[in-house]
């Protein structure tokens, strides 16, 4: 999902040019907004093929009469619609040349406290639910949002930040949009409102390999904030004791991280029911792979690529995947772990030795990788901050 959020989010404000494609027939679409009128709206198309990748020049026209017909457009897969009314953006991805925009619906709200007391100043952003922006808002004197009119049976993702804290909250019109109270909670630190869950195709995956002499593990792990309200603090991930740390990185931008006693720890604000990717790269003298885990995990997988599986030792938490005529042998849970758990692989081969200080981190074929991942286990926005 985020990865076509992401396409989209480009899709909609790319403007480059795209050449060689032949035409194709107008986008049409009619444009009702209930007690009102959408004469004079822009309406914009883009046209996409199916992995919603741009394949021509977007096109905008004006809505005359009720109606509008973009014309000039490539042939594509499908296509997405923006239409501009008032201050907000409405959105629609179809696969016909045609879009209707239907506005009727109303979102209205008030944030307050735990207390009832109004949160007068605060500066949301509305969001749809491919992602790209429909508005933004400001609370005001009682606390009080409102905008329309909108799409019915439509989800709007509202976000905003206080003193450094992310809130999130998701409104659906026609359901639970009109006269919502949105509590805003002071934030916890408690590491308990973490869990691993959510990772495509795995939450928590940990990768060994045999680099410059040492054992290099890189540990990828999915968390979400399963509070009901912001997550501001250390998130930690249980290491070996010998491991000797290289990187810690958030959506694959490394920071600055501390050592504790059974791991490492890096800062960060997750609001509730959002999730990040956390990436750790170490060392170990020696082939041996012990570690606790600190967090409620779903899913949890040891990819062996390039070592004899025959020869690896493991825990009874783990289970041997190496089914015949698949790519990457690999170790997964036999069920969910829990906080305080441990697992133990002893890998063959491992030797003492430093390694490079730098370097990329060590990769594999992950196309290869996720399929036969999938056939095993499928049979906030982050704000930063330095330790």
């Amino acid at each position: 999902m985020a990865r076509t959020t992401l396409t989209l989010l480009v899709a909609f404000a790319c403007l480059a040019t795209v050449t060689g494609v032949a035409a194709a027939d107008p986008v049409t679409g009619t444009v009702d907004v209930e007690n009102g009128t959408a004469e004079g709206d822009t309406v914009t198309v883009t046209p996409m093929d199916g992995g919603f990748k741009r394949v021509g020049e977007p096109v905008s026209t004006t809505v005359r009469n009720g109606r509008y017909r973009a014309s000039g457009l490539p042939n594509a897969t499908m296509y997405a619609v923006r239409l501009q009314h008032g201050n907000a953006s409405h959105y629609r991805v179809v696969s016909e040349p045609r879009a209707n925009f239907t506005l009727s619906a109303t979102l209205s709200a008030r944030l307050v406290t735990p207390d009832g007391t109004p949160v007068t100043d605060a500066q949301l952003t509305v969001l749809s639910r491919a992602g790209p922006p429909v508005a933004r808002l400001e609370a005001g004197p009682e606390g009080r949002i409102e905008l329309g009119p909108l799409q019915l049976n439509r989800s709007y993702t509202l976000r905003t930040n206080r003193n450094g804290a992310p809130y999130r909250y998701v409104l659906r019109t026609g359901t639970n949009a009109t006269g919502a109270e949105l509590r805003v909670r002071p934030p916890t630190s408690d590491g308990a409102a973490l869990r691993v869950t959510g990772g495509d195709p795995a939450s928590h995956v940990v990768q060994p390999v045999e680099r410059n002499g040492a054992t290099t593990v890189v540990e990828r792990i999915q968390f979400e904030n399963a509070a009901d309200r912001p997550f501001v603090g250390p998130v930690a991930v249980g290491l070996p004791p010998n491991a000797t740390v290289r990187s810690v990185a958030i959506q694959d931008q490394q920071l600055r991280h501390r050592r504790t006693a059974d791991g490492v720890a890096v800062n960060a604000s997750l609001a509730p029911g959002s999730q990040i990717r956390v990436t750790v790269r170490y060392e170990l003298p020696d082939g041996r792979l012990a570690k606790p885990v600190l967090h409620d995990t779903d899913s949890l997988v040891v990819v062996l690529q390039g070592y004899d599986a025959d020869r690896v030792e493991y825990a009874d938490e783990l289970r041997l995947v190496n089914r015949s005529g698949m790519p990457i042998p690999m170790l997964t849970t036999t069920a969910g772990l829990s906080a305080g758990d441990r697992i133990a692989v002893t890998l063959p081969g491992g030797t003492s030795g430093g390694g490079e200080e730098g370097g990329p981190m060590p990769r594999f074929p992950a196309t290869v990788f996720a399929v036969a991942l999938l056939a095993v286990v499928g049979g906030g926005i982050a704000v930063y901050r330095v330790v």
